[in-house]
């Protein structure tokens, strides 16, 4: 991930993950198409997002791994969770966290943020989610 200077942490952390995480994959199936990533601005929150399509995806695992990633930055960067949601009906599945970590861009305030994963498990196996982290402030600015 590209750098900056006022780069959410948890972000970039998740995302390194991710890069890495796709990484691996391409080694193990050559033929694996690495998923686009999108950012830009929906109404006054900066975001990142990208699809998670394949067979049998358990989301809950994404949501949990995000949640230790914050959980991880709450000493040195104040990170700490402020709520949590979930929504599962039929075969639609939400889950969703709320966080608020220190900011980059002024000494001793709280930025906040949130981190969703959304989509629908398939009863033939292939599943389509989507990976979503919003903010108001302290996002890194990429060239598009």
């Amino acid at each position: 991930m590209a750098e900056c200077e006022h780069r959410d942490r948890n972000m970039a952390q998740i995302l390194d993950m991710v890069d890495a995480g796709i990484a691996g994959i391409q080694v193990r199936h050559p033929d694996f198409v690495k998923p686009k990533l999108k950012f830009g601005l929906r109404g006054i929150r900066y975001y990142v997002e990208f699809p998670i399509l394949a067979k049998h995806i358990d989301a809950f695992s994404y949501i949990l791994g995000t949640e230790k990633i914050i959980q991880e930055g709450k000493t040195q960067w104040k990170a700490k969770i402020t709520s949590t949601d979930s929504f599962v009906k039929g075969d639609n599945m939400s889950y969703m966290i709320d966080y608020a970590t220190l900011s980059t861009g002024a000494d001793g305030a709280r930025s906040k943020g949130s981190i969703y994963i959304r989509g629908i498990k398939s009863a033939s196996g292939y599943d389509s989610f989507k990976f979503v982290l919003e903010k108001n402030q302290d996002f890194c600015q990429l060239d598009a």
